[in-house]
């Protein structure tokens, strides 16, 4: 697994939090994403781009632990279509570039800033910008990933929502938190939550467009202390980007839909 290229920080001061815990705090700043643009393989019941369609949900499509290589661990035991693209370490290959195990071509096509909360109901080749997905675009997949800095001495609950079509994996220090997988139409789900203890909590998201019926990924996240502990004050709680491993990379703000 890469080193954490930036983080997110949440400073805090002492003021009091009486129980129950206090309203949840939007979780924002700037995060890194990795792109890959996916070919289908050349022989349809192997492949798993432009396959099945429409109605899976999957929740339990990966298992529960990142592997080896940092990429999600795909459960066998999972009700639905076989996943062909799985590498000998049993890692899904999705955002791996190389041929697949089921014949799907995967390409890196660059690194980039984007932004939390982040939205994009046209996620197309290239880097999610493109016009349309299948044929000789491809299809999008991503894998984001950043730290959240908590400095304070309590821990907060760090809660995501998502908006997603296709698969979606929230990892937290590479436990799986909870997803949407299979190939859907968008699909609303949350909240996903884990406790972040002070220190720094490493949070990955993958995401994959397996089908030309649409391509669009939402994703929202609120934090909050948990009840006895101290809340942030607005004006010291920070969310910001270290800058390791950043040079080259582009920042490029989304609009948000209403």
């Amino acid at each position: 697994m890469r080193f954490i290229p930036g983080f997110l920080t949440i400073a805090a001061t002492a003021v009091a939090v009486a129980s129950p815990a206090a309203a949840a705090l939007p979780l924002e700043g700037a995060i890194s994403v990795d792109w890959y643009t996916v070919q289908p393989g050349p022989v349809k019941a192997n492949r798993d781009f432009q396959n099945t369609c429409c109605g899976e949900l999957r929740p339990d499509m990966v298992l529960g632990t990142l592997g080896p290589n940092g990429r999600p661990m795909y459960n066998a035991a999972s009700a639905g279509p076989v996943i062909k693209g799985v590498s000998g370490t049993g890692e899904l290959q999705w955002w791996t570039p190389g041929t697949t195990a089921g014949g799907d071509v995967v390409t890196s096509t660059g690194s980039e800033i984007v932004f939390l909360p982040f939205s994009d109901t046209t996620l197309f080749p290239t880097n999610g910008a493109g016009g349309s997905n299948g044929g000789n675009a491809g299809f999008q997949t991503a894998h984001f990933y950043f730290g959240i800095g908590n400095f304070s001495s309590d821990n907060l609950l760090i809660s995501f929502n998502f908006e997603a079509d296709d698969d979606l994996f929230l990892f937290a220090d590479s436990k799986y938190v909870g997803g949407l997988g299979g190939v859907h139409p968008i699909t609303a789900s949350g909240p996903f939550s884990f406790v972040a203890a002070p220190g720094t909590t490493r949070v990955d998201i993958f995401f994959a467009d397996r089908h030309t019926t649409e391509s669009a990924l939402k994703m929202r996240a609120t934090f909050e202390v948990l009840p006895g502990g101290v809340i942030p004050e607005p004006a010291t709680w920070a969310l910001l980007i270290t800058g390791f491993g950043l040079v080259g990379m582009v920042a490029r703000r989304r609009p948000l839909a209403a």
